[in-house]
């Protein structure tokens, strides 16, 4: 979701085929807040950034981030994004 945004929009069908689950099966939550707050567009065949999603993006970004993206790494483990910004 996250690099489909960066690109400004994600469209379903291609989500479908490439998870074999609809975006509102795994994300319908946060797609509906993020509509809901202006931030994205739910359209027939995609989901696309607003003018204001695209100015606030990485708000948008980090909703769909999971619980392991925040969590700190392991002594011996090495992660790159997000989990590098954590203290």
């Amino acid at each position: 979701m996250i690099r489909g945004l960066k690109m400004c929009e994600v469209y379903k069908e291609e989500f479908e085929t490439r998870f074999g689950l609809g975006m509102d099966q795994v994300y319908g939550d946060e797609l509906g807040e993020l509509v809901d707050a202006g931030l994205l567009r739910n359209e027939e065949d995609r989901i696309s950034l607003t003018r204001q999603g695209q100015l606030y993006s990485t708000n948008v970004f980090e909703r769909f981030y999971v619980e392991e993206d925040l969590s700190q790494p392991s002594s011996d483990e090495v992660r790159f994004g997000i989990s590098e910004l954590i203290d």
